[in-house]
């Protein structure tokens, strides 16, 4: 019965160990040294392991599909482009996706959760905020005519000044540009 006690009392020691030394580490360190994942995401093409074996060639369905060529682009679709001036992948990178999900939970274009409820864009971000502040440059998508624009919000970070200073002003400094087909 002492022993039974005893390991218990060991066991609940070792959990409020671990409890206290996270709260503290969330006290104490400075924001960029608890949530590093905020600042140094992998880029968003980046595979993870493999920690599965992959399916054997001849277990997988035979599908035959047209070529490539033929599938990628509609008939009369306008060839977009990233609109920014970066190299994406490497210079900048899809930090959130558009929404998918009309509910309230959240799906990217993948069937993934790079995004969050309600979102209605696709947010990229540079490596750093040094980056940032430096400016990367904005280009059209596709050829089109500048139908409005918006460049007069500071470059400011949410967290900094708050989600209700930016009521209404939620796509931030943009450019409206008609593509002619829609």
């Amino acid at each position: 019965m002492k022993n039974t006690r005893f390991i218990l009392f060991l066991v609940f020691y070792i959990v409020v160990a671990l409890v206290a030394g996270f709260v503290i580490t969330l006290l104490f360190l400075p924001t960029d040294e608890r949530t590093p994942w905020l600042t140094e995401l992998p880029p968003a093409n980046e595979t993870q392991q493999q920690t599965e074996p992959l399916p054997q060639a001849e277990t997988l369905p035979q599908v035959s599909t047209p070529p490539l060529a033929e599938t990628s682009r509609l008939e009369g679709a306008p060839l977009l482009d990233v609109p920014v001036a970066c190299v994406m992948g490497a210079e900048c990178f899809v930090q959130n996706y558009f929404d998918q999900d009309p509910g309230p939970g959240v799906l990217d274009y993948g069937c993934g959760a790079r995004t969050y409820d309600g979102h209605r864009g696709t947010d990229i971000r540079t490596r750093t905020l040094a980056e940032m502040w430096a400016g990367v440059g904005v280009v059209a998508a596709a050829p089109g005519t500048v139908v409005g624009t918006r460049n007069n919000m500071e470059d400011v970070l949410v967290g900094d000044i708050g989600r209700d200073a930016l009521d209404g002003l939620d796509a931030g400094n943009g450019v409206r540009i008609d593509h002619g087909d829609g």
